[in-house]
């Protein structure tokens, strides 16, 4: 009889947890229903050739247009109209259009003034003026400099427009526009004529004010500047030869000076100097490191030093380091910034090792130059730098160290084709052409279709291509009836190898 109720009570509990799990996913269900429903549809038409970020802060440039569509997730996902392709965006989306050159942010965004005060903006913001000086915070750890002129102060980076930038929780840096792709690993300033950002540390400097931008919405950055004396973390041994003989000092310093030894330090200066501060021949020891003078071996013997005459060894903190300081990437190039101290000649090499699927690399770097190029790439391939040294020990032997390693994606080949105006009655078509500078074309056509049948083609005058304003010229075609034009680049060839790309503009319903 107990067993029967001990087992009914146990079948009641089991029913109960089992009531309260069935009620606690209905809750969950009703409540993700509202969100659902109550959920705004964000939807928006993107243009062709527009530039923008996906979830991972790759480029992805679409040359078609498309449709963009924030989802149930919070992030935006946008689709190309004609391969139905989708992207995965991030819920903060910077893109940029390169037909009228004009920025749009998506999302929940700050714009910060100049004067400290900030601005909200929701859902879709356009930057008509990018010549303006403007600054806006994306997200955490997320910012866009907006000008004429952004640049930091070697000059490595110069660039203009925008420039989107994307800081890990170390204070390393992506830089990210239509022009260059960089990551740099050391703190850097950049600066337009209105303002300042120093991006490890999270503040917008205007004048002689700081703007704390990690007030705005919070940082989980966790850079902290180092102290000068860490950077010295390298020890070299220094000998000092002295030709005086070996001195007991009782108590008292050289040349009759009245103040006591120092008191278990080492003493770099040649004198021996009192640990509370008394003077040598009435004055404070200011004294440089002298040879012949006496030199304190640190030992503290009842009061009194020893001055040893023979030949010391001292160990003074000379800087001595290799870093790679980030990477700059064009469609053709790779810009290294590295620096190299070796005030005493210890690293016997300093060298690249970059990498990509089927290449390989080692470049030996100048210690005394701080940049160095990587040409012939191929673009819109990623690339592992590692930046390393061979150095000599102190047995005459060599060590291989890696210091650094840096991924960077080289960008895509910069071309467009836009058809700037179509005359039926005379049947031309006029269009515009513009060629990536960095990556230089031997040769390439540009061939006309009306539905797929082909009408005219010409050379393409690449010195112009590549020019700002790029190449406009006419070409005629006799199909009268078609529904579609098409002006596609053809017979592309860089170095001396066949280029393959699908490098287009369509014009309907003409």
């Amino acid at each position: 009889m107990n067993n029967l109720r001990a087992l009914a009570a146990g079948n009641k509990k089991r029913f109960a947890i089992f009531a309260i799990i069935i009620i606690l996913i209905i809750i969950l269900l009703i409540t993700c229903l509202r969100l659902a429903l109550n959920h705004e549809t964000e939807e928006y038409k993107i243009e062709s050739n527009v530039t923008l970020y996906d979830s991972e802060f790759e480029p992805l440039e679409l040359e078609e247009t498309g449709t963009m569509t924030k989802k149930w997730d919070g992030n935006y996902y946008v689709t190309s109209d004609n391969s139905k392709e989708t992207f995965k965006l991030n819920p903060e989306v910077v893109s940029y259009n390169e037909n009228n050159s004009q920025v749009t942010l998506y999302g929940d965004i700050y714009k910060v003034l100049f004067d400290g005060q900030v601005e909200k903006y929701s859902k879709d913001t356009e930057i008509k003026n990018t010549s303006e000086d403007q600054f806006y915070k994306i997200a955490e750890r997320q910012y866009l400099m907006i000008s004429n002129s952004i640049k930091n102060d070697s000059g490595s980076i110069n660039t203009s427009k925008y420039l989107y930038i994307i800081i890990d929780k170390s204070g390393n840096t992506l830089l990210l526009n239509n022009q260059i792709y960089a990551k740099t690993i050391n703190p850097i300033v950049l600066a337009t004529s209105s303002y300042k950002f120093d991006i490890a540390n999270e503040k917008l400097i205007v004048g002689n004010n700081e703007i704390d931008l990690k007030k705005i919405i919070g940082s989980s950055n966790e850079y902290v500047e180092k102290d000068d004396k860490e950077e010295q973390n390298n020890l070299t041994e220094q000998t000092q030869p002295n030709e005086q003989s070996q001195q007991e000092n009782s108590g008292s310093s050289n040349n009759g000076a009245n103040g006591s030894s120092s008191n278990g330090g080492t003493n770099y200066g040649g004198s021996v100097q009192n640990n509370n501060g008394s003077a040598i021949n009435g004055q404070q020891n200011q004294s440089n490191i002298n040879s012949g003078s006496g030199i304190n071996t640190g030992n503290n013997n009842n009061g009194q030093s020893i001055a040893n005459g023979n030949s010391n060894t001292n160990k003074t903190p000379l800087s001595k380091s290799v870093s790679l300081r980030g990477a700059i990437a064009t469609s053709s190039y790779i810009d290294i910034e590295y620096a190299v101290q070796d005030p005493e000649n210890k690293y016997q090499t300093v060298y690249a090792l970059v990498e990509a699927v089927g290449y390989e690399n080692t470049i030996a770097l100048d210690k005394n130059a701080t940049t160095y190029r990587l040409t012939d790439l191929e673009p819109n391939t990623e690339y592992k730098i590692t930046l390393g040294y061979k150095e000599i020990t102190s047995d005459n032997g060599v060590v291989d160290n890696i210091e650094d390693v840096l991924s960077v994606r080289t960008a895509k080949i910069k071309a467009s084709i836009d058809v700037t105006r179509v005359a039926p009655g005379s049947k031309k078509v006029y269009f515009n052409v513009k060629l990536d500078q960095n990556y230089p074309f031997d040769s390439a056509k540009i061939v006309l279709y009306i539905d797929g049948v082909h009408q005219s083609e010409m050379n393409v005058d690449l010195s112009q291509a590549v020019k700002a304003d790029g190449w406009s010229n006419v070409l005629s075609y006799e199909e009268s009836n078609g529904s579609e034009i098409t002006l596609q680049l053809e017979g592309i060839s860089h170095d001396g190898s066949v280029v393959n790309s699908n490098i287009q503009a369509k014009y309907r319903n003409y």
